[in-house]
């Protein structure tokens, strides 16, 4: 059921029913999302811890990889497990959760801690207040949730430039990154 409900959500939309999801995968069984997962919200949340743990367990192995990390070895350390570990249909039902207006302020955070830890030391450079300094944290997730979910392939490098920049509050696109990443 997470196969289906993850390709069909990340194709279709999150609009797609969950009885379509469980005719997808095969059950007969109307009540399974219910009863394996207590509903919809249920099913999403372990779609989205699924694809979350491993790419997040890559992060943690370049984390602990080692040797000085400077802001463009940080950025694509950000970049790199999003791009190489994660399916165009995760990328594309993560990006739709992000973006739902019911989605609490930190849920990037919550599924990739490793990453926001990231996140957060490049965007720490620049020493700014709490309020704007979280504010910068939530558009640099976003930046590689949404650059990543839209790009095919994915490009992990002009990702990676436009991270930088938005953390450094300059958000500027090289033509070439635009070209890339959007």
């Amino acid at each position: 059921m997470l196969d289906a409900a993850e390709q069909l959500w990340g194709r279709e939309g999150l609009q797609v029913s969950v009885n379509r999801i469980v005719s997808a995968a095969g059950q007969r069984n109307p009540s399974a999302v219910r009863l394996h997962f207590g509903g919809r919200d249920g099913l999403l949340d372990a779609v989205l811890g699924r694809g979350a743990a491993t790419i997040d367990a890559a992060h943690r192995d370049l984390a602990l990889s080692g040797g000085h990390r400077g802001t463009g070895r940080l950025a694509d350390d950000l970049v790199a497990p999003f791009c190489h570990e994660a399916g165009s249909a995760y990328l594309s039902l993560l990006a739709q959760h992000l973006a739902r207006p019911d989605t609490e302020p930190g849920a990037f955070g919550e599924l990739f801690p490793t990453a926001a830890m990231t996140i957060a030391a490049l965007v720490d450079r620049q020493e700014l207040p709490d309020g704007p300094r979280q504010a910068r944290i939530e558009m640099v997730a976003h930046l590689v949730v949404h650059a990543t979910a839209q790009a095919e392939p994915p490009a992990p490098r002009p990702i990676a430039d436009a991270v930088v920049a938005l953390a450094a509050g300059r958000p500027e696109v090289t033509p070439d990154a635009e070209r890339s990443v959007w």
